[in-house]
């Protein structure tokens, strides 16, 4: 058998490409080209356009900030406070948080809350971990205990339904971790708005805004209070000397937990207890005063 050369090959291919196309096999077969080397190709003698470095980073700076105007609004809204927490008991401490319920900032509003956020990192956190690590750092420097043991919930965002959704939310989460940890506990909550005058005023008086808004309701509903007095009092000690001046707080807040409710009927049965004393030292005093009276007659009457 003959062998095969390289000629007869292009002879072949040269006749196949003449059927194919027959009126342009001529000037394809003609067509220079260069062998490849590795993955390149290219005809020969054709003019090449090399890639510049300049357009290189202009196409890459593009896709850059391609990506950037797709993924800055999330950033922002990671970045962007939704709402406000405030919690008071004696410590006075405010949480900034995101849509995601994400801690952007952990504040301190007197001196005592500053010894229950003291070495704690809450930025980034989820906001029921910081919830959770702010009340056990309250029992466990002594502020919540068996004797004091409710809280002041108050939420400020602008969107209302979101505010009251994370009122309702934030008060079972506080009252299941008083449960837990004390056995029992309350929690008053509030929305709140947190304009810059009430600001203020929280910041004169050392409380949250959420406290300031509470007491200035009282006040104007109940002027025999002394402002200044009620801000330095604990939530327990608030509550208890507000029913002894006649003032129902569930009038003002919402309540969450069976202690408020326990503590102020102890109140009332105490001041019932304490009219029905008094009213039986009036009886016995007019049941005594009628028998001198009576007595004194019995005499007249002897002499006589």
């Amino acid at each position: 058998m003959r062998r095969i050369a390289e000629s007869d090959i292009k002879n072949h291919v040269k006749a196949a490409v003449g059927q194919l196309t027959p009126a342009y096999a001529e000037a394809i077969w003609k067509q220079p080209v260069e062998q490849a080397v590795g993955d390149e190709w290219y005809l020969k003698d054709e003019k090449r356009y090399p890639i510049k470095a300049g357009k290189v980073v202009k196409l890459l700076a593009s896709v850059a900030a391609c990506l950037a105007v797709c993924f800055l609004p999330f950033q922002m809204i990671d970045h962007r406070t939704d709402a406000t927490i405030y919690l008071d008991v004696n410590p006075s401490v405010e949480l900034e948080i995101n849509s995601r319920d994400k801690v952007l900032v952990a504040n301190a509003d007197n001196a005592d809350g500053e010894i229950i956020l003291e070495d704690m990192d809450l930025e980034h956190t989820d906001l029921d971990v910081a919830l959770n690590a702010i009340i056990g750092s309250m029992v466990k420097h002594g502020y919540l205990n068996d004797a004091q043991k409710m809280i002041l919930l108050s939420v400020d965002s602008k969107n209302d339904k979101r505010a009251e959704e994370l009122r309702q939310q934030i008060s079972h989460e506080l009252n299941t971790e008083l449960t837990s940890l004390l056995g029992a506990g309350a929690v008053l909550d509030q929305s709140v708005a947190a304009t810059d005058d009430l600001k203020k005023l929280a910041e004169q008086y050392q409380i949250t805004p959420g406290k300031a808004l509470l007491l200035q309701r009282l006040i104007e509903e109940n002027p025999n209070l002394d402002y200044a007095k009620l801000a330095k009092l604990p939530m327990n000690e608030l509550i208890s000397y507000l029913k002894q001046s006649g003032v129902d707080v569930r009038n003002y807040v919402h309540c969450t937990g069976d202690d408020l409710d326990d503590e102020l009927e102890d109140l009332f049965d105490d001041d019932d207890e304490e009219d029905e004393s008094d009213e039986n030292e009036e009886e016995s005093d007019e049941d005594e005063s009628d028998e001198d009276e009576q007595d004194e007659r019995d005499e007249e009457d002897d002499d006589d």
